[in-house]
C-alpha cells in the first residue's frame, strides 16, 4: 500500500489515537487494544503538554 503524501489529511493527536486504536480493534483482542491505548496515551499527554493540539 502506497500514499501519496498530498492525500493525507492532518488530525489531531486524539483522533489519530482513536482512528488507531479502532483499526487494531478490527484484528486484536480488547485487552490488545487497551494495552495501545495505554501506551499511546503518554504521546496524547506529552502533546498537550507541548500544546500540540492541532496540525499546522
Amino acid at each position: 500500500m502506497t500514499t501519496d503524501k498530498d492525500d493525507l489529511e492532518p488530525l489531531d493527536p486524539r483522533t489519530a489515537q482513536e482512528l488507531f486504536l479502532d483499526h487494531k480493534a478490527t484484528n486484536c483482542t480488547e485487552s490488545t487494544v487497551q494495552n495501545h491505548r495505554y501506551r499511546t496515551n503518554h504521546f496524547i499527554d506529552w502533546c498537550d503538554e507541548e500544546g500540540i493540539d492541532m496540525p499546522c
